[in-house]
């Protein structure tokens, strides 16, 4: 009899044992708590417009200052750095949503990466150091208000359409990877200002054609231009290249202008452009 109520009890200790085992099994798969997506991340992959963010892509846009980063405050606020724009928005914890000038996106967190997903576009982002991307998108920020000139209309209008031919063209690249010419000048109902630029691609390779970060001037105050073009070998294309904060043809001066290009399937680089426009 003592040993029958000795067995019992061990059985009775190893059940209680168990349930406490599998009720912090259970506590374990209720997911990420609130406070782990607090916190600063940095893309580290995936596929944007068709575009595959792997370790050499990331690579060659840290070296020309081109930062994805989005920071997650513990009062429901999020700022976004896309390319140099600082965005600001919300983000939801329980809808696992960001909401950022009316676009939502959806998030979730897994093995300490933070995966956003839209359609077809995809990306990765991984815990970065606070110290460094906060003072980037402070930088970044700072560069966008301090540029010299109004991204809104003052008085809360809309703008009159401008379109002036430029004859001859301004020829801002000639050579094997590509030519490319400034073939307008325009304003948009939107306030956007910029050039109509016409490019063909003269090389045997996929090309892209493209402004970047931290290069660009408009009468002497460092801008950001808003352009790209992906072109097959013989293909031509003509797009509209704006300038943030530039919402009148009057304040597209003395332009000093950075254009590049790459390979699109190595993203090895082909060429740098620049070129002065009065």
């Amino acid at each position: 009899m003592k040993t029958n109520k000795l067995w019992r009890r061990m059985l009775i200790g190893v059940s209680f044992v168990l349930a406490i085992v599998l009720a912090l099994a259970g506590c374990g798969k209720s997911g990420p708590a609130e406070a782990d997506y607090i916190g600063y991340w940095e893309v580290s992959g995936g596929t944007l417009y068709g575009e595959e963010y792997d370790a050499e892509m990331l690579q060659m846009m840290k070296d020309w200052g081109m930062v994805i980063v989005i920071h997650l405050d513990k009062d429901g606020k999020a700022e976004l750095d896309l390319f140099g724009e600082v965005v600001d928005g919300t983000w939801d914890f329980k809808d696992k949503r960001m909401n950022f000038e009316g676009d939502t996106l959806e998030f979730k967190l897994e093995n300490d990466t933070l995966y956003i997903v839209e359609g077809d576009d995809n990306l990765t982002f991984t815990r970065g150091n606070s110290t460094d991307l906060a003072a980037a998108i402070e930088t970044d920020r700072n560069s966008a208000s301090t540029g010299g000139f109004e991204t809104e209309d003052p008085a809360g209008g809309t703008y009159e359409p401008v379109t002036i031919p430029v004859n001859p063209p301004i020829v801002v690249a000639n050579d094997d990877v590509v030519t490319a010419s400034i073939v307008e000048k325009a304003t948009e109902s939107t306030g956007e200002t910029g050039y109509v630029i016409t490019v063909t691609n003269n090389s045997s390779v996929n090309v892209t054609f493209y402004t970047s970060t931290g290069y660009t001037t408009v009468d002497g105050v460092l801008t950001q231009p808003w352009y790209n073009a992906h072109l097959a070998p013989g293909e031509s294309s003509t797009d509209f290249m704006y300038f943030e904060g530039v919402t009148s043809l009057d304040d597209l001066k003395n332009v000093e202008l950075h254009l590049f290009a790459y390979n699109s399937d190595t993203y090895d680089s082909l060429g740098e452009y620049v070129t002065t426009i009065d």
